[in-house]
């Protein structure tokens, strides 16, 4: 190859390399940086053929020094033009490169429990509260939306299963009338597997008693295998999860409550075990039950009294607002009216404790006044044994938790 063609070569390279494309890929640049290689050798072969002539004709021999010299320079260049172009296309790619798209939510068993949570999850996502500081405690975890790109703590896809396929019509619908993420739920009827499958993270919402039968369904126990299990099953403990399913299956208990489909409810989450998955396993729960109520983590060995007490106790709590009703309508108030009274009185009281931090023996004694109707009806209701009796209705309820889940005794 004669000296002029070598140089001509390699200017054309250089101009390609000195104008990159944005659009240009890795594989652009490796053939490119191939060519190099192939010039390279190609100079080479030429450089040792003007040495041949050298020795021949000595006038060739300054020639041949400046075409060297000049090409040596070119390749220089052209070694750092390529490096400059690799660093740009590299940086290039880092911009465009997309952020974490969150992940994939699975609920079994999606009954009653399972709407609530995965509704207040998808509202929490899709609302717009343009100010949330005149909400009656700021700091709640049930007021804030996440904003901002999805990151890895973040669902961005939920799959729902039930059992057979009129419910899961039902589901379509329920979920359907949240809005466009709310259509954008896959329903499932009778395919634990293939939602399994799908997910990234599991919330189990079945009855207790199924769990073995669901968690022992082919295939389930190895589509488990490396995910993030939340089991909300009263009495089913952590133990059990962990004999039926894989050793690399991370297993959490969680117990919230019917309010958190109003994002107000309480949710009490298992310790996390130490590994190094902790950090995001928590931002995952944090983020899916902290938009629905509040949450706070304790030791699984106090679940079945947080279930008596915070699962059931919005029966009980309705029972106390019935009852207050009740009164009010054989006093002569409408039915409207003194449910509005007596509802709107147990939370407003029930604020003050959270938000305030008042004990309720001092709001207690706040409002009776000596020898007015306030002690008259406390009186009333110590002769009626109230207190003991809703104590007790949370002692009896913690003993049915344990038996929950449990062997049926024969």
């Amino acid at each position: 190859m004669a000296d002029y063609e070598v140089r001509a070569s390699i200017v054309g390279l250089q101009r390609r390399l000195e104008f990159p494309e944005l659009n240009l890929d890795a594989v652009a640049l490796n053939s490119e940086r191939l060519s190099l290689g192939d010039r390279t050798r190609e100079l080479k072969v030429g450089i040792a053929a003007l040495d041949d002539e050298a020795r021949v004709a000595p006038g060739v021999q300054r020639a041949q020094n400046g075409v060297v010299e000049d090409a040596l320079h070119e390749q220089v260049e052209l070694e750092r033009a390529d490096r400059d172009k690799g660093e740009h296309c590299c940086a290039h790619a880092l911009l465009l490169r997309p952020a974490p798209m969150g992940y994939t939510l699975c609920v079994l068993a999606c009954g009653t429990m399972g709407i609530a949570v995965l509704s207040g999850v998808i509202e929490s996502l899709d609302a717009v509260r343009p100010n949330t500081a005149t909400k009656w405690e700021s700091h709640s975890p049930g007021t804030l939306t996440p904003t901002g790109p999805p990151d890895a703590s973040i669902p961005t896809r939920f799959v729902a299963c039930v059992a057979r396929e009129e419910s899961a019509t039902k589901l379509r619908a329920v979920f359907g009338a949240l809005g466009p993420l709310g259509a954008s739920v896959e329903v499932l009827a009778s395919r634990n597997l293939e939602a399994v499958q799908k997910a990234d993270v599991v919330l189990l919402c079945c009855k207790p008693q199924l769990a073995h039968a669901i968690l022992g369904e082919p295939g389930i126990k190895d589509a488990l295998d490396g995910k993030l299990l939340i089991s909300i099953l009263a009495g089913v403990t952590m133990a059990q999860m962990n004999a039926w399913v894989l050793p690399s299956t991370k297993v959490i208990r969680a117990m919230p409550n019917t309010p958190c489909k109003i994002r107000e409810g309480m949710t009490v989450v298992s310790t996390l075990p130490i590994s190094p998955s902790t950090d995001v396993d928590r931002a995952i729960i944090l983020k899916i039950f902290s938009s629905i109520g509040r949450c706070r983590f304790l030791d699984e060995k106090h679940f079945d009294a947080c279930t008596a007490l915070s699962g059931s106790g919005p029966a009980f709590a309705c029972i106390f607002l019935e009852a207050m009703a009740d009164g009010g309508v054989m006093m002569g108030l409408p039915r409207a009216e003194a449910l509005e009274l007596a509802a709107q009185t147990l939370q407003g009281t029930a604020r003050m404790v959270l938000q305030g931090g008042a004990h309720p023996a001092q709001i207690k004694d706040a409002v009776t006044t000596p020898g007015g109707c306030t002690i008259a009806g406390l009186l009333a209701m110590e002769d009626g044994r109230v207190r003991s009796t809703i104590a007790r209705a949370i002692q009896v309820a913690t003993e049915r938790a344990s038996e929950l889940g449990q062997p049926t005794k024969k």
